[in-house]
């Protein structure tokens, strides 16, 4: 593998983990708006 292949992996790797933050951050923001509607 070159360098310009592994830094694409990891530029991949690091884009990947952003989106499971986010999706996991969207997740508990959701949680806690469902939270606050009960009565």
């Amino acid at each position: 593998m070159s360098n310009e292949a592994a830094r694409l992996g990891e530029r991949a790797v690091r884009q990947t983990q952003l989106r499971q933050r986010q999706a996991g951050q969207g997740a508990k923001k959701n949680d806690m708006d469902n939270i606050c509607e009960l009565p």
